[in-house]
């Protein structure tokens, strides 16, 4: 009984926590997680249940209590099973909130990327930026959230010499390099409600 989708292809690690699986019946199933992606988990449990069932999973994902929606996408029999390969439930996450995908970006890429955390002190700034630094063989990566930028929240402006102030939702926010210019840009694009 198996049936991949595009999640079981998306970087998976190796994760072993509790996991609670409520039932489309509301039964309360108690497994272990064998490994997750930001697209499922892999749960290991004899039960089987029919593919396309609808699941939540409770877990602790790196110490975040998570209640994740799922289907079966996938599921391996006891009969099926071997020492390395235990019998269990593919899950692919439905309608993941955004905050619950994050968590499930830094755990998996924070394993496979070897992530250490740092301070940054950028041009012309007086505080460092906390970040997130990766080695690579050129050199390091940093990543960094910047909450000024939260999508869909709202920013007043002005007009220099103006004075009107206008509300726009934030919509995208992209950094753009020119190669005329040493500096990139920094572009975002704001929805506004009426005409200016």
């Amino acid at each position: 009984m198996q049936q991949f989708t595009w999640a079981h292809r998306l970087p998976r690690i190796e994760y072993t926590a509790p996991v609670w699986v409520r039932t489309p019946s509301h039964e309360l199933l108690r497994a272990e997680t064998h490994n997750v992606g930001e697209g499922g988990i892999f749960v290991v449990t004899p039960k089987m249940l029919p593919l396309d069932s609808h699941v939540t999973c409770d877990v602790s994902i790196d110490g975040h209590r998570r209640f994740l929606n799922g289907r079966v996408a996938w599921a391996r029999t006891p009969a099926d099973a071997g020492w390395d390969n235990p019998p269990g439930l593919g899950l692919e996450f439905c309608d993941l909130r955004d905050d619950d995908a994050d968590v499930l970006r830094d755990c998996v890429m924070g394993r496979l990327e070897k992530t250490h955390p740092v301070r940054v002190w950028l041009p012309g700034s007086v505080e460092p930026v906390t970040a997130t630094a990766v080695l690579t063989k050129r050199g390091i990566v940093l990543r960094t959230r910047l909450p000024a930028f939260q999508l869909d929240s709202n920013v007043l402006f002005e007009f220099i010499g103006g004075d009107q102030e206008i509300v726009g939702k934030l919509g995208r926010v992209q950094v753009v390099v020119d190669d005329s210019h040493p500096v990139p840009t920094l572009q975002v694009e704001l929805a506004i409600d009426r005409p200016i």
